[in-house]
């Protein structure tokens, strides 16, 4: 029996919510599978089956006896959520209160059209536009021009049209559209959003509550998740959001956009789905946005997890898009963002007095490490004013409002770590003038939680999250589930499909300095992995004994000693291995990670070679050798390179893949020069140190166009 079989000795209507305010009304109307007149018959056959974990399929028999078999995630995700039919409570999704009361009596077709004009916006006013002889491309025209939905297809009516007469409210007869009796009855009970409220929203000004809302389910995930080490660890750069012309739908130009309009109308172009040219086109038409700075609009929305690929080539919104973007929902927004991003929360803190964008970038250099720039800085002030966190006094300065100081209560913050700076942000007195690298600091954080919680035996979950941020700290896309009928934690490498790999890592915490055997359930972790698809498992602990090793090997399963892991981790700080070699790591027939060794010395030494090369070039330059011109071949380094500290002596080869590398534009380190008899040499092309705040600036713009799931 599903959950809301269990109420049907409660016969009466469902309670119909009073209707949204049209600026919180949903644009997206999900559709069902089965076809446009089958949308009511789908639903009931979708409620009957929850709650649904998210991992599991729901399954549907169409009206011509078709089954189909479709993720509960993405069905109800995508489909459902927007419209106020399924609610996510942990890893599972659940009828809302009105899906409940509603199942009890499907046949009340009414209620479920009061509802849906009541969470997404033109439904009834849809109903209201149908006169004689009206057209989908007549409702679409209403919708743009007297609603102000910047809609450029016809899908949007369509679905709703699907809903309706899947519901009876309208016939379709050949192209025109006719409102039936149901229909009529209907739209007078309605109440109608105007097209001066619709075009008269604002999308910046958030609601005058006297609190801060409540977080919703899918934000305060990720607030539970942040510890000390994950706040270390936040990106800095947020990238590009379009600030540009905003255009109405007759694309006359307004206004300019503030930050968070950007963001609210950026994404709402693809709220239905787009192509990336569908995309790019309207960015272009609506934002003012230009070929050139599309990719980084494009990039940015991923980075910020708003946007995703809903098919080939083709994006759409994410559930936590919704959760955060959604007028009224200010909140959320800014404690996403503290989760994923550096000096979110504590620039709020930072804004108790009056203070200055520049003031605001010298305490995130001294105090939390952060190597952004003032634009980084500009763009977090912008989003907190326009969400009412912040009260700007002029173009520089703002101030914490009463709004900012409730939800700065609710948000752990990184702590301060105050290091006198320059004028200009820079650490003073500082005899090599390097910051700490804040990847150290959260790896000997983790190290250290490791070692306490696993040897206590009653800090399990604490333990089982340490192991977690390692393995995310190894570059895996980790994930903390515990529980008794699942995994503790299930890592994954994010690599194209025929070399992915995923793992159940069961994590074993004991204060009697070694894991017993009779704590670990080979078959248990046999069902984990099966449960969960994963490529291999392996169990975590202080120590083991030999008969556990043996044990686990026997039943295909690695074991990993927190002191294996942590050496682990330190190498990987220093030297990162790749995901390719990680996998090695979970391999049942090595122990103590011994199959790591030789790719962390084979990556030593690559990275020593070509460090080594570019320290012999510099020195051929600085010579006064007018026959050779401060160059080099690759004969002459190889023997020049026997007089430097490399552990190993380079083959010619190894030399010269280097020399490729060196030489390409991107790197700029090194140059060909043609010396006598046409003789290819190579000659330092740059500064040492502009090479290395080149690579440095290279990997600064591969997080931020990164795009992976950190949760």
């Amino acid at each position: 029996m599903s959950e809301i079989e269990g109420d049907a000795a409660e016969r009466h209507d469902p309670q119909i919510t009073s209707p949204r305010p049209w600026s919180e009304r949903s644009n997206t109307v999900g559709i069902l599978p089965g076809g446009t007149t089958f949308q009511v018959d789908c639903l009931v056959q979708i409620l009957g089956q929850l709650p649904a974990a998210r991992e599991s399929n729901l399954l549907i028999t169409t009206a011509m006896g078709e089954a189909i078999e479709t993720s509960a995630d993405e069905l109800c995700r995508r489909q459902l959520s927007p419209m106020g039919i399924v609610v996510r409570i942990g890893e599972a999704w659940h009828p809302t209160a009105f899906s409940r009361q509603w199942f009890i009596n499907t046949s009340n077709g009414s209620a479920l059209a009061v509802h849906l004009h009541n969470q997404c916006k033109f439904i009834g006013e849809l109903l209201n536009e149908v006169g004689d002889n009206t057209t989908q491309a007549d409702l679409l025209r209403a919708a743009r021009s007297k609603y102000v939905l910047s809609w450029e297809k016809q899908d949007p009516i369509r679905r709703r049209l699907a809903w309706l007469r899947s519901l009876g409210m309208v016939e379709i007869w050949g192209r025109k559209i006719v409102l039936t009796e149901s229909g009529s009855t209907l739209l007078a009970k309605l109440t109608l959003a105007t097209s001066e409220e619709a075009a008269g929203q604002s999308m910046s000004d958030p609601k005058a509550n006297s609190a801060v809302q409540k977080a919703s389910t899918v934000v305060l995930e990720r607030l539970l998740a942040i510890t000390p080490s994950s706040l270390i660890n936040r990106k800095e750069p947020i990238g590009y959001i379009p600030r540009g012309a905003n255009r109405s739908a007759s694309g006359s130009v307004a206004t300019r956009l503030t930050a968070l309009e950007g963001l609210r109308k950026a994404v709402g172009l693809i709220d239905v789905g787009a192509t990336v040219d569908e995309f790019r086109d309207s960015a272009d038409r609506e934002l003012g946005v230009g070929a050139g700075s599309f990719n980084s609009m494009l990039h940015s929305l991923r980075h910020l997890d708003f946007i995703e690929l809903i098919a080939y080539n083709k994006y759409g919104p994410t559930e936590l898009a919704y959760a955060c973007l959604a007028v009224g929902r200010e909140a959320d927004l800014i404690r996403f963002l503290h989760s994923k991003f550096a000096f979110i929360g504590e620039l709020l803190e930072a804004s108790r007095d009056l203070v200055s964008t520049s003031q605001l970038l010298a305490i995130a250099r001294s105090r939390y490490q952060f190597s952004g720039e003032n634009s980084e800085i500009r763009t977090r002030v912008a989003l907190l004013a326009d969400c009412g966190f912040l009260e700007r006094f002029d173009k520089s300065r703002s101030r914490l409002t009463a709004l900012g100081e409730e939800l700065l209560s609710e948000l752990p913050l990184q702590e301060s770590s105050l290091v006198p700076t320059s004028s200009n942000g820079a650490a003073a007195d500082d005899p090599e003038s390097e910051e700490r690298d804040p990847s150290m600091v959260a790896t000997e954080d983790i190290l250290n939680r490791l070692q306490t919680f696993g040897t206590i035996g009653s800090r399990d979950k604490e333990f089982e999250i340490a192991v977690r941020d390692a393995f995310e700290m190894l570059g895996l896309r980790a994930k903390h589930i515990s529980g008794q009928s699942d995994t503790d934690v299930l890592v994954t490498a994010d690599l194209p499909a025929d070399s992915r790999y995923s793992a159940i890592i069961e994590v074993k915490s004991t204060s009697q300095g070694s894991v017993p055997e009779g704590q670990i359930n080979f078959e248990a972790i046999k069902r984990h992995r099966k449960r969960n698809a994963a490529s291999y498992a392996a169990v975590v602990g202080v120590k083991f004994p030999k008969s556990v090793m043996e044990s686990a090997a026997s039943n295909g399963m690695a074991v990993i000693t927190i002191e294996d892991l942590s050496s682990l981790l330190q190498e990987h700080s220093r030297t990162p291995l790749t995901l390719h070699q990680l996998r090695n790591a979970f391999d049942p027939s090595l122990t103590n990670l011994s199959g790591l060794q030789e790719s962390a010395d084979s990556l030593k030494n690559d990275l020593a070679l070509t460090a080594a090369i570019i320290s012999v070039l510099q020195s051929e330059a600085t010579e006064d050798d007018p026959e050779a011109r401060g160059s080099a071949s690759p004969a002459n380094l190889r023997f020049a390179l026997r007089s430097t500290d490399l552990p190993f002596r380079p083959t010619s080869e190894q030399i010269v893949a280097k020399l490729n590398l060196l030489t390409h534009p991107t790197i700029s380190a090194a140059r060909e020069v043609r010396g006598e008899n046409r003789e290819i040499l190579y000659a330092i092309a740059d500064d040492p140190r502009n090479i290395a705040r080149r690579l440095r600036a290279l990997a600064d713009q591969i997080e931020v166009f990164a795009s992976r799931e950190d949760d």
